[in-house]
């Protein structure tokens, strides 16, 4: 079974790569560029702290469909295991404290 793939170059340091096309975007490259590193850094953590603090008001979990749902504009572009990793971190710091 033939799987498509997709080449791209590192925005970095150039070097080629070829990835499965489903995969396009998932990976980072050996000299640390990381996909969406901008826009993940980007992410306001004032933003994820009141979403949570919201979440814990109304006595749910949160979730990254909904955060980016909710900010759609400034973080689209982010992949939602990442905005997920943000969440999980500060709904367990808080949980903890």
């Amino acid at each position: 079974m033939n799987r498509e793939t997709a080449t791209y170059r590192c925005p970095q340091c150039r070097r080629q790569h070829r990835v499965l096309a489903d995969e396009y975007g998932d990976h980072g490259c050996i000299c640390g560029w990381e996909p969406y590193a901008s826009a993940i850094e980007a992410l306001d953590p004032e933003d994820v702290r009141d979403y949570v603090d919201y979440c814990r008001d109304i006595n749910v979990k949160p979730d990254a469909f909904a955060f980016s749902t909710l900010h759609r504009r400034k973080y689209g572009g982010v992949p939602g295991r990442e905005i997920q990793r943000l969440l999980d971190e500060e709904y367990t710091k808080e949980d903890g404290e």
